[in-house]
Parts: C-alpha cells; structure tokens; sequence
C-alpha cells in the first residue's frame, strides 16, 4: 500500500484464517470450508471467486474477528476434547477399565 491508498476503495483486501484438522486422514485441505472476509463486499467476493475454484465450500462471514474466531472456536474445541479424553483414559486405567471398550 503507497500513501494515500485505502484498502476499502483502492484495492482487494481478504482475510480467510487457516484451518485444519491435524491427523484427520478422512478430510484433504479442499474439503474443509472456507470462510472468508474481505474488507467490504467486493473484496470478500472477489476472494470468495478465488477460493471456490480451490476449496468445496466457501463461507463469508461478517467480520475478520468473526474468520479469526471460527479458527479460535475450532482449535479450542479440539484441544478440549483430547484433554478431557486424556483425563478420562487415567481415570479407566485406574479403574481398571479398557478404554477403547468404552469408546466402541
């Protein structure tokens, strides 16, 4: 950007937050939905345009803080669930309870 420039008249500007699903062999990057952002609404169609010829499903959301946040959502929902089945995984071992009985 030169001086004088505005992003939301001057030119494209997007946001669209990575995501993934770490050891997830199911789902490969294109499928997993896209949500995007733009700085007004030609910029989030114009980066909508981009990423449907790459992605199954594009999203746009009302804000960045709204992409960033479904990021922030998702991780922490992961990281929740590992930790509560970790817990859960000592609490059958010193019950002496087979876990992955309990999961089947």
């Amino acid at each position: 950007m030169t001086a004088g420039e505005e992003p939301e008249t001057d030119f494209v500007l997007a946001f669209s937050p990575e995501r993934e699903d770490p050891g997830n062999k199911q789902f490969q990057t294109h499928q997993f939905p896209k949500i995007i952002r733009g700085v007004n609404a030609s910029s989030g169609q114009g980066a909508q345009a981009l990423y449907s010829r790459a992605f199954e499903q594009t999203h746009l959301v009302s804000s960045t803080r709204a992409a960033e946040m479904t990021k922030i959502l998702e991780n922490t929902y992961r990281a929740v669930n590992i930790a509560l089945v970790n817990e859960l995984k000592l609490l059958c071992l010193r019950a002496r309870i087979d876990i992955w009985e309990v999961i089947e």
